[in-house]
Formats: structure tokens, C-alpha cells, sequence
């Protein structure tokens, strides 16, 4: 499915979630110059689309516990 379409579903209350939150996670930030999406790109995406948008790496730890204190809000 695709992501828009996916957002669309998520939004239109079909789920059984009562506190949905949806975040746009773009991992593996410490590849950067392998990077496939510009940063830009996807935040007006995730912007457009009403979610979340973090840049995080699992393998330096970058931005992983924000990623979590934005889902917990």
C-alpha cells in the first residue's frame, strides 16, 4: 500500500487505535551521502500528510529516544 494511501486509511478512523500517532521515520541518517529522499522532500511530505517526520540512526543512537518522547506526547 502505498504511504499516502496508507495515511489516508489511518486517518479516516477505521482502526481500531483510540490515540493513533503517526510518525515518518527516516533511519539511517549516518548514510547520508547514500541518502535516496532529500530531508526537505520528506518533511513537506510528513507535513502535508499531518505526521511526524524524525531523522534518526539506530546505529549512532541518533535521535532514537526523541523519536519515542514524540510518541509518548
Amino acid at each position: 500500500m502505498p504511504i499516502k494511501m496508507l495515511v489516508v486509511y489511518m486517518r479516516s478512523g477505521k482502526t481500531r487505535s483510540h490515540k493513533l500517532v503517526m510518525a515518518l521515520v527516516a533511519n539511517k541518517s549516518d548514510l547520508e551521502p547514500n541518502r535516496e529522499v532529500e530531508a526537505k522532500e520528506a518533511e513537506k511530505f510528513a507535513h502535508e500528510s499531518g505526521v511526524f517526520y524524525i531523522e534518526t540512526s539506530v546505529k549512532t543512537g541518533e535521535n532514537i529516544n526523541d523519536l519515542f518522547y514524540e510518541i509518548d506526547k
